[in-house]
């Protein structure tokens, strides 16, 4: 799952590049905007009840079709993609100073995460470390804000 964030460097170098008249089929086109359309639901997602069926559905393609879209373009599934954004946005938050009064439970409930055991285990094989130690990281980080803000 590591190699998520190359494949996402990746598709935005795409994206950044002009394609020549012709240079894409009409499906290989409209595999791309699928694609898009999908990541950008993905990433906006706030109430964490996004499913693969309903990604689909916002594509209006198959979930079979969804799948060959994300795994030829990206080299992932929606699934393993979903995972990863998950992971990225508790990261941010246990990692923001300014929210670290939250707890680690509360953080990714938020986010829609049941089995806490396994989230802890795929945090820490994609991250490095386990949430509690991003979190005091995190406080840390706020503890020497605040020191050097009383010291001026």
């Amino acid at each position: 799952m590591q190699h998520v964030k190359t494949q996402i460097g990746n598709l935005a170098h795409i994206n950044a590049q002009p394609a020549s008249e012709g240079q894409y089929t009409t499906t290989q086109s409209r595999h791309f905007r699928l694609l898009l359309q999908a990541l950008e639901r993905i990433i906006n997602d706030t109430n964490s009840q996004l499913t693969i069926s309903k990604l689909a559905s916002v594509g209006a393609v198959s979930i079979r079709t969804l799948e060959y879209v994300f795994k030829n373009m990206l080299g992932l599934s929606p699934k393993e993609y979903m995972i990863a954004v998950r992971l990225n946005k508790v990261h941010q938050e246990l990692s923001a100073p300014s929210r670290t009064d939250k707890l680690i439970r509360d953080i990714i409930h938020d986010y829609g995460v049941i089995n806490t055991g396994r989230f802890a285990k795929e945090y820490r094989e994609f991250f490095g470390e386990s949430p509690s130690e991003t979190l005091r990281r995190g406080k840390k980080q706020l503890n020497n804000r605040k020191s050097s803000l009383e010291s001026v």
